[in-house]
């Protein structure tokens, strides 16, 4: 009976030992993901966006993240917990991400870029909360290369107009 209620203790050290070293993990990926998204996000976005592209980020990303993180992050949370207090952890932060994502990525986008900008990473950051973090970095990562190809395009494409004019 002592040893049964000392493992049963240890074993809830051990598990808040190791929630405590996932959330420092992660508070320092969402440290490095926040300085990326703020210096990526206003230059490449806040110069070069216009409101045809923000609504088609704004479709994209909703789409993708929607889809991408639900699929991904079945597969890897599933693997890497296996307590029920950090499965419900999962679920509860996948569906506020999921809500928050669809409530931000809305008409403000078109009317104010750089305040958009500035609280989309605030909400973000906020919400993107232990095991999601990596998998939104991928994603965010992606979708930058699709918008900096596109932007370099559509960039090069109102330079040329401006030249001939």
């Amino acid at each position: 009976m002592g040893e049964t209620l000392e493992d049963t203790e240890g074993a809830q050290e051990s598990l808040e030992i190791l929630k405590q070293m996932l959330r420092d993990e992660y508070q320092a990926e969402l440290e490095e993901l926040k300085e990326e998204l703020k210096e990526e996000l206003k230059e490449e976005l806040m110069e070069e966006l216009r409101e045809e592209l923000m609504e088609e980020l704004k479709e994209e990303l909703m789409e993708e993240l929607r889809e991408e993180l639900m699929e991904e992050l079945k597969e890897e949370l599933m693997e890497e917990l296996r307590e029920e207090l950090l499965e419900e952890l999962k679920e509860e932060l996948m569906e506020e991400l999921r809500e928050e994502l669809m409530d931000e990525l809305k008409d403000e986008l078109m009317e104010e870029l750089r305040e958009e900008l500035e609280e989309l990473k605030e909400e973000l950051i906020e919400d993107l909360k232990e095991e999601l973090i990596v998998e939104l970095e991928e994603e965010l990562e992606e979708l930058k290369e699709v918008l900096k190809e596109e932007l370099k395009r559509e960039l090069k494409e109102e330079l040329k107009e401006e030249l001939r004019s």
